[in-house]
């Protein structure tokens, strides 16, 4: 695995988080929003970095996609039951 990869993955978290924090306020002047963001990053990296060292076959599997070729039917009733929004 690249480690370019590995740094787009932790960006990308971290950018998912803080448009998630601060598209809806409208600003950037929201402190402990960066004091999250800077704690999510924290944690990817060090995660990540563990993982590399450890289990790189653990890591190459967290990053494909969560629906795969090879990968056999699940109900759907199951996913509808545990899928947030669900009306059940």
């Amino acid at each position: 695995m690249s480690i370019l990869k590995l740094i787009g993955g932790v960006v990308s978290n971290v950018a998912i988080f803080g448009g998630l924090l601060f598209l809806p306020v409208g600003t950037l002047n929201w402190w402990r929003a960066w004091v999250f963001l800077g704690v999510v990053f924290v944690g990817a990296v060090v995660s990540t970095v563990s993982l590399y060292r450890t289990s790189k076959e653990l890591l190459e599997e967290t990053f494909k996609p969560p629906v795969q070729k090879d990968s056999r039917w699940q109900p759907r009733s199951l996913f509808c039951c545990c899928s947030p929004g669900s009306s059940v």
